[in-house]
């Protein structure tokens, strides 16, 4: 069985932040496993962007506030009948370190990358079209010149910092995810909107079609109501008037 495209929708203000961020965690990750200078030039770029989102907002109270809300949440379901008690100690304890970890560095989130002049220097050309070109920063073109493991050695320390936020925002929305199983739904005439429960808000809508479904899910909502249009793919996508059948988990901590 093929596994089916996944579509997520964030239904608030620090989930949308946290999955920005899981996403440029990945990018990091996946250019750091190849050797190609073109790789090391995705991490970096994925840094720059982190770093803004760090400059925007401040993450760490953020994830801070999270991670309690969570662990309150999540000790509440001692009281369910059949929960494994063993497994929701590992998670709370998991929760407890991350946080731990963040309380325990008092510096500035990533103060020092933010210092790093080399960095800056690539920072700064950033917003420019092809403003890192060899001619632009030649000295940037002779550090990703040398060889691969080299640039990882190096780039190494620059994601230490950071290393208790992506881990954190990879345990929160991995707790988030699986808190719901997707039930089967149609949206007919190709639309479907649903009322939530301002009780229990949903912070996070996932939406499973199949591989070979030639449509993609336009979604929209907030605290009190979504609404999902499903458009076609062939050229100008337009919107499909015929009923969709899908998958869709409100997911809820």
């Amino acid at each position: 069985m093929t596994r089916p495209v996944t579509y997520e929708y964030p239904l608030n203000e620090r989930i949308r932040t946290f999955l920005r961020l899981e996403f440029l965690f990945d990018q990091i990750a996946y250019c750091l496993t190849g050797d190609s200078p073109w790789q090391t030039r995705g991490a970096i770029q994925a840094l720059h962007q982190i770093l803004e989102v760090l400059g925007r907002i401040d993450i760490k109270s953020e994830l801070l506030k999270e991670l309690e809300r969570n662990a309150e949440a999540l000790d509440r379901w001692r009281e369910r009948p059949g929960v494994d008690a063993a497994a929701l100690d590992d998670v709370l304890a998991r929760l407890q370190a991350v946080s731990a970890r963040l309380h325990g560095d008092e510096r500035p989130f990533a103060q020092a990358l933010k210092e790093n002049e080399f960095l800056a220097s690539i920072r700064n050309r950033s917003s420019i079209p092809g403003g890192t070109c060899a001619f632009d920063l030649p000295a940037y073109h002779y550090w990703l010149e040398r060889p691969s493991r080299t640039r990882r050695a190096e780039i190494a320390p620059w994601l230490e910092p950071l290393e208790p936020l992506g881990e954190g925002i990879a345990l929160l929305l991995g707790l988030l995810r699986d808190s719901a199983q997707g039930r089967r739904v149609r949206a007919e005439g190709g639309s479907y909107s649903a009322t939530l429960d301002t009780e229990r808000p949903c912070h996070l809508l996932r939406i499973q079609l199949p591989r070979e479904a030639r449509v993609f899910p336009e979604i929209s909502g907030g605290r009190h109501r979504f609404a999902i249009r499903f458009l076609g793919d062939g050229g100008r996508p337009r919107a499909v008037e015929a009923d969709i059948e899908f998958r869709l988990a409100c997911c809820q901590i």
